[in-house]
């Protein structure tokens, strides 16, 4: 087995994370005048949403993700800023822009708008011919980041997933804060993968 680590070590200014979610439309598949009409799908509050709505416009968060092999060496490393362009009650938009730096280059992408919405759809069935086992610890840990120390919740999420006859592990986690945009304040993750 391989390890991989990723490390967000957060925090130039205030941290957050977006993490994006990709929506199907409930009518993919049907054809027009089929005579079904499909039931709604349930909604849920979206807490990407959450952690950014309590904040004013302009509002902005800074991380810094940094790219791990299993001896610990910088593979790469990135920075992704997101600021809070528009906020309604149906939603909010951030502008993201990152910058990539590999082997002494840096490739910085175009900013763009990420549109969150606050409600989104409920989780659908897990996927057939995957198995998966989650353990989810919560906790609290006071940190220190670059913009400073702070009392966060921590929750470790243990996840093993079997598909195809290949497992993979994960340990995720996530040090969060309501006095900062988006709430993440360091995200440590580690996989193990055949």
């Amino acid at each position: 087995m391989t390890e991989h680590g990723r490390k967000l070590l957060g925090l130039t200014a205030l941290a957050g994370l977006a993490i994006l979610v990709a929506f199907a439309s409930p009518t993919i598949g049907q054809q027009a005048g089929a005579g079904t009409t499909p039931a709604p799908q349930p909604m849920v509050a979206n807490s990407q949403y959450d952690n950014w709505a309590p904040f004013h416009l302009g509002a902005s968060s800074t991380l810094t993700m940094i790219d791990t092999d299993a001896a610990g060496a910088v593979i790469s490393d990135s920075v992704q800023t997101q600021t809070v362009t528009a906020l309604t009650a149906e939603s909010l938009t951030l502008a993201t822009q990152a910058t990539m730096h590999v082997n002494g280059q840096d490739f910085p992408s175009a900013i763009h708008d990420v549109v969150v919405p606050a409600m989104v759809p409920a989780a659908g069935q897990p996927q057939a011919g995957v198995q998966t086992t989650t353990v989810v610890t919560p906790g609290t840990q006071s940190i220190t980041v670059p913009a400073g120390t702070f009392q966060c919740t921590l929750t470790t999420t243990s996840s093993t997933v079997t598909a195809n006859g290949q497992t993979f592990s994960t340990i995720y986690k996530v040090w969060s804060s309501d006095t900062v945009p988006g709430s993440v304040v360091q995200i440590v993750s580690e996989s193990s993968r055949p």
